[in-house]
């Protein structure tokens, strides 16, 4: 994963020097942007993730919406650069060598037997006494660049916060 700038006009110009593309500055402050990937997942589902997606995205290409809970998105790069929307939702029975198996039953044996790393998800780690900085952080993931945060009960485990 390459983390991406916090301000979203250095967003939009890291996109355009890593895809060839170009940003414009159009109404009331907003961007857009010309080029971009082919395709792209947006995998956190806030309203800021998912308009960025739409708009990194060059003109037919497909975005697919695996994060899910953000409403009133500008839809506008949809029908302004024909993109394809695909959502992806993972909770469902799957065949997979032979047996019927939950898909967070899979990724749980997957990640229990090492076939899958999600170490690096895993940003941001507090103590039960500090809940109220491990929801500060939470809630203003891009200002910590925090994509999951966890509270850990371990009584021996120090409070830590990992970036």
């Amino acid at each position: 994963m390459v983390r991406l700038p916090a301000v979203p006009g250095s967003r939009f110009e890291e996109i355009t020097r890593r895809t060839g593309g170009r940003v414009h500055r159009v109404r009331l402050g907003n961007l857009a942007m010309s080029g971009g990937y082919d395709i792209v997942f947006e995998c956190l589902g806030s309203r800021q993730s998912i308009g960025e997606s739409l708009k990194w995205t060059r003109s037919r290409g497909q975005v697919v919406l695996v994060g899910t809970g953000a409403g009133g998105v500008d839809l506008t790069p949809i029908w302004f650069n024909e993109l394809r929307v695909v959502g992806a939702y993972g909770r469902q029975i799957e065949t997979f060598e032979g047996r019927r198996v939950g898909t967070y039953q899979l990724v749980h044996e997957w990640m229990s037997d090492g076939r899958l790393n999600a170490r690096g998800l895993l940003t941001h780690v507090f103590r039960i006494g500090d809940y109220r900085r491990a929801l500060a952080v939470a809630a203003d993931k891009s200002r910590h660049l925090a994509i999951k945060v966890a509270i850990d009960f371990r009584e021996k485990t120090p409070s830590k916060e990992r970036a």
